[in-house]
């Protein structure tokens, strides 16, 4: 029970992070989901007051992983994200190398783990080196390395990918719903006050897409 309650904890300001949720219901359908929509972290961040920070995150979905190639090397890796440039300062994942503020800022970049780093490239610094990851074959920079998540995290993760790398890929409209939206909020600012605004984020935005796309 201590270990359960020990959850996501050791991030710095972690009473005042928030992850976003989806419910709805569409022709009778019912839904419920961890994921939002591409556009609701930075309109939250810049429509409702007290909200300082918020971040997108999105796992890379192949169950079979995605392929890092280095030279002649191959593997599929799993627990692949990809972020907004800020990952490492709204959360609390200590880098070993690298700026939080700027490893993921540029396109093509990537933070890998430790352990990760040492299957393509050994001992050698792996910062400046280029992995081509994917199908789509992105020549990513090793911009900076990770401890792995603790134990206590609700997700772990092997490699970052910054978001900027495929931006053009994603639609970006309000009725997608596969990115994970976190806002960090003002400790004096209350969450209820935070979800009234929302309820009108929804309504403008969402509602137009939706009556739109719908008639």
């Amino acid at each position: 029970v201590k270990d359960e309650l020990s959850y996501d904890l050791f991030h710095q300001d972690y009473e005042n992070i928030y992850r976003v949720g989806l419910q709805g219901k569409i022709a009778g359908q019912e839904i419920f989901t961890t994921n939002s929509s591409l556009p609701l972290a930075h309109t939250m961040q810049s429509e409702i007051p007290g909200i300082e920070q918020a971040l997108r995150l999105r796992p890379v979905t192949f169950s079979s992983g995605i392929a890092f190639r280095h030279e002649e090397l191959v593997i599929p890796e799993h627990k692949v994200f990809y972020s907004d440039s800020n990952f490492f300062q709204f959360f609390s994942f200590k880098l070993i190398k690298g700026n939080p503020a700027n490893v993921l800022r540029e396109p093509n970049s990537v933070v890998l783990t430790e352990e990760v780093a040492r299957k393509y490239f050994g001992e050698e610094d792996p910062i400046g080196k280029i992995l081509v990851i994917g199908n789509n074959k992105w020549p990513c920079k090793v911009t900076g390395i990770s401890e792995p998540a603790p134990s206590n995290s609700h997700f772990h993760f092997n490699a970052i990918i910054s978001f900027a790398t495929v931006e053009k890929d994603f639609y970006p409209g309000w009725t997608g719903n596969s990115w994970q939206t976190y806002i960090r909020k003002n400790p004096e600012t209350k969450i209820e006050d935070i979800n009234a605004k929302l309820e009108e984020i929804v309504a403008i935005h969402v509602g137009k897409e939706v009556e739109e796309g719908l008639g």
